[in-house]
């Protein structure tokens, strides 16, 4: 160009002949396609790539993939796909918007660009998906050394607008040879592999094992049947006492669901209730879990147990519109004092902030329901917000308990919650309490409410009658 500028012509010639036959010249039609060049590369760009972050897409995974494979396979190498994940992207969005959730997927793509080689994939699948390509490793244990380094660096705080945020993620791992052959087999492997590392307890990896596969084809089984417990009434409650420090009788006490199945045993909470809430089960599940546990406490109460609350879980799927009216109607038929029933919510259920769960829960508390905050401190809500919520009851999660004679951050999370909620007026119970020093701490803290298995595991109801009813004696 005339300022110096790089152009991109295509150019046609055609020879000029004499009357002889003679080429005499050459005529020359050029015109400028730079632009359109540069359109080409932009839409071949945005079909390889992730719009948000820059990284490739899927797309463009499968093909770098591919190559990658086939270079292993030439040089007898090892190749790691490793699947990631954040835990409860979700509720970042849900409670601080999306606009905060993508600048997050971008710092998060970013340093999990800057902290793979050249020779690496580091791509974005969608949502929340990211998936890394090892390739030229030099032994089995540097994949989980590199899989570790990765999760650290996603961990650490992000500073976004204003919002200081903490997250979490989570890593499944599959490896060529023994984890699969072809890209499909690898990135499926290493997603079956993620999904057990969630269910762990996430922030953390797994590796792929053949087992995996199997439990795909189980869990779509596994819906079957918890249609039919459903029906069938095969699930149980039990009841974990929450008492007073220091004092031998429960004041109060936590309904738990139990889904004993008759081949695979006890199914815990953490597999059964994700399906429940994906299948839409978990509404009809959550109204036979209210009623059972309000049954049973009434019945205590004809025998003499007599206990000031008793706290029942709520999932976010069960707020729907009637979701006030279905609780008031079971209340009343039972003849039920509002007042004895306490439900846990999640705190990202609290501060989502939607008109339909405030206008439920307003009802609900007018009636004299009271509201727990269930695993406290682990969501993402500032501490301020708890103002503004309607709930009397926070439960300071067992993942802080655990470690509370250890770890000076839990030991300052814990304290934060007890005298935030002591300057609020609300009720604090710690979960997870397992051996005296636990307690001793959490007391001295100004924490008066407890339960956990140095107390009492969960029992089923007559179970719990015996043992507190027999103490009154």
């Amino acid at each position: 160009g005339v300022d110096g500028s790089v152009m991109l012509l295509e150019t046609q010639k055609t020879p000029i002949y004499d009357k002889r036959g003679r080429c005499i010249g050459v005529f020359g039609l050029s015109r400028d396609i730079t632009e359109l060049k540069k359109a080409q590369q932009n839409l071949e760009h945005i079909a390889h790539h992730d719009v948000l972050t820059g990284l490739p897409n899927r797309l463009s995974l499968n093909k770098k993939l591919e190559y990658a494979l086939n270079m292993a396979r030439r040089g007898g190498e090892l190749l790691a796909v490793i699947f990631l994940d954040l835990d409860r992207f979700k509720d970042i969005n849900d409670t601080i918007g999306h606009d905060i959730g993508d600048l997050l997927l971008k710092d998060v793509a970013h340093r999990l660009h800057n902290n793979v080689r050249d020779s690496d994939i580091c791509a974005r699948l969608g949502g929340d998906e990211f998936v890394v390509v090892l390739s030229r490793i030099d032994g089995e244990e540097r994949i989980q050394e590199k899989c570790d380094q990765l999760l650290q660096v996603i961990s650490r705080p992000y500073s976004l607008q204003g919002h200081l945020l903490s997250v979490f993620a989570s890593a499944g791992i599959s490896i060529y040879p023994q984890h699969g052959n072809s890209v499909d087999e690898l990135i499926r492997n290493a997603d079956a592999a993620l999904h057990k590392a969630k269910e762990l307890g996430r922030n953390r990896s797994f590796h792929y094992q053949r087992e995996l596969t199997d439990s795909i084809h189980s869990r779509m089984s596994l819906e079957q049947d918890l249609r039919s417990a459903l029906e069938s009434h095969s699930f149980i409650l039990n009841y974990q006492p929450q008492f007073r420090v220091g004092e031998a009788m429960p004041r109060r006490v936590e309904a738990l669901l139990r889904w004993p199945h008759p081949v695979r045993g006890l199914i815990s909470p953490h597999d059964f209730i994700p399906l429940a809430e994906t299948s839409g089960m978990i509404v009809e599940l959550g109204y036979w879990v209210l009623r059972s546990a309000c049954q049973q406490f009434l019945f205590w109460r004809q025998q003499g147990l007599i206990l000031d609350k008793i706290s029942v879980n709520v999932s976010p799927i069960q707020i729907n519109s009637s979701f006030a009216s279905t609780v008031a109607d079971i209340l009343q038929y039972l003849d039920f004092d509002p007042r004895w029933l306490e439900l846990e919510v999640t705190e990202s259920l609290m501060m989502s902030g939607t008109t339909e769960v405030s206008q439920q829960i307003s009802e609900l508390r007018a009636m004299g329901v009271d509201f727990a905050i269930d695993d406290f401190g682990t969501g993402y809500s500032s501490l301020s917000k708890i103002k503004s919520m309607p709930v009397t009851v926070l439960k300071i999660d067992q993942s802080f308990v655990r470690d509370i004679n250890d770890d000076i951050n839990d030991y300052e999370i814990a304290r934060a919650i007890v005298l935030m909620a002591k300057s609020l007026g609300l009720i604090v119970v710690a979960e997870g309490v397992e051996n005296k020093e636990q307690e001793g701490t959490l007391h001295r803290l100004g924490c008066e409410w407890v339960q956990g298995y140095y107390y009492a595991m969960p029992m089923d109801g007559e179970a719990f009658y015996q043992r507190y009813f027999a103490e009154l004696q």
